[in-house]
């Protein structure tokens, strides 16, 4: 969260996190359709289900028939009623349904998305900093799929960034597959962007290689109290 002089700092987890945004923003069920298979699917869901958290997400990016009626426009809607985010919306729209990266890789980011960027950027220095008490080095592979030609190539270099800044290494993994002599889209399924084996074996390598060249990464870094 933000502090009054405009730092972010840690804040203690909430002890019912499945119940904050029922309980921030009402019912998400309101509206919901009732299609018969998505009831049995989700076997009479409650409001604190993970999977229908899950549903709610998916379905909402996949059936624009249900943009009206979906949990995380009634939530945007909700949050710029308030003075404190009343303009953090501006220049995004979540009912056109735009995707995330999609929106990163813009040249000029929506206040709420250049926040989320900072917040990112102070998740990953917390990172670091606990890696190091436990004596580990903390170490990004950015996915292949950030590299593919129907991504904007700036989420790649946003994520790159938000490492650099906090001082931690990127392992390119589009970099190694290609070096390798394959395809980017060899490391993934035909119709879905998860790695396949061959992906997962090509992460794995390209970590080694890593750890390869750079064997500091592994000498112990536990931090000792005075």
């Amino acid at each position: 969260r933000r502090t009054l002089d405009g730092e972010i700092e840690l804040r203690p987890p909430h002890p019912e996190p499945a119940r904050l945004l029922s309980d921030s923003f009402g019912d998400p069920w309101a509206g919901w359709p009732t299609d018969p298979w998505l009831a049995r699917a989700l076997d009479g869901p409650s409001r604190v289900s993970y999977l229908a958290a899950v549903a709610d997400f998916y379905l909402g990016i996949m059936a624009n028939r249900y943009s009206k009626d979906h949990a995380r426009v009634r939530r945007m809607e909700v949050m710029a009623q308030r003075p404190a985010y009343r303009t953090s919306l501006d220049g995004w729209q979540p009912t056109t349904r735009m995707a995330f990266h999609v929106v990163v890789a813009q040249d000029t980011l929506p206040p709420i998305f250049a926040e989320a960027l900072e917040y990112a950027t102070f998740a990953m220095e917390q990172f670091k900093e606990r890696a190091h008490r436990d004596g580990v080095e903390l170490v990004v592979l950015i996915v292949h799929t950030t590299k593919l030609e129907y991504w904007p190539p700036r989420v790649f270099d946003r994520i790159a960034a938000i490492a650099d800044a906090a001082g931690v290494p990127v392992i390119d993994h589009a970099d190694y597959i290609l070096r390798q002599g394959h395809e980017l889209t060899d490391a993934q399924w035909a119709y879905d962007g998860h790695w396949n084996a061959a992906g997962h074996q090509w992460a794995a390598e390209a970590v080694l290689d890593y750890i390869k060249d750079s064997p500091e990464v592994c000498s112990d870094r536990r931090e000792t109290a005075p």
